[in-house]
């Protein structure tokens, strides 16, 4: 089980939600941890969790095994951690396309919208990081941010 969702901390019946969440885990740790102390079984129960998540969620869909390699080669492939990071997307962005094509994931209408807006803004990338650092200085010019503690002159 996992989540990039933050957790309000409100009270529920028994305790906060934190603290059930973090009980959640625990058990789902004791759970891996039984499956791998048999053979195969930490593999079995890893492909379970994907395979029950997957088809109706982006973020497990490109989180399964045989995605996260694919997308790998694309990163390291590259040169430099910028390229890393834009190949990264894009081979997502096409992990997920295939998939919807596939019938292998089907999300929400409102979601494919947003992964068509991803999609355009990932194929929009400059290929030269000084050139994406060049782009982007002025729209950052008055956001809360200090660029020389990211090493950027202005």
């Amino acid at each position: 089980c996992w989540s990039n969702e933050s957790i309000q901390n409100v009270r529920l019946l028994s305790t906060n939600a934190p603290t059930v969440s973090l009980e959640q885990l625990v058990y789902d740790c004791r759970l891996m941890n039984v499956a791998a102390s048999h053979p195969g079984g930490a593999q079995t129960l890893r492909d379970w969790l994907a395979e029950s998540d997957a088809p109706r969620d982006a973020q497990a869909f490109v989180l399964r095994p045989d995605v996260v390699l694919r997308v790998s080669g694309a990163i390291a492939a590259e040169s430099t951690p910028y390229r890393r990071t834009r190949a990264a997307v894009l081979a997502s962005v096409d992990e997920l396309r295939r998939g919807l094509t596939s019938g292998e994931l089907s999300i929400p209408a409102n979601e494919k919208r947003w992964l068509d807006r991803l999609a355009r803004e990932a194929e929009n990338l400059p290929e030269d990081e000084d050139r994406f650092i060049a782009e982007m200085m002025p729209v950052l010019a008055n956001a809360p941010y200090l660029p020389e503690e990211y090493c950027l002159e202005i």
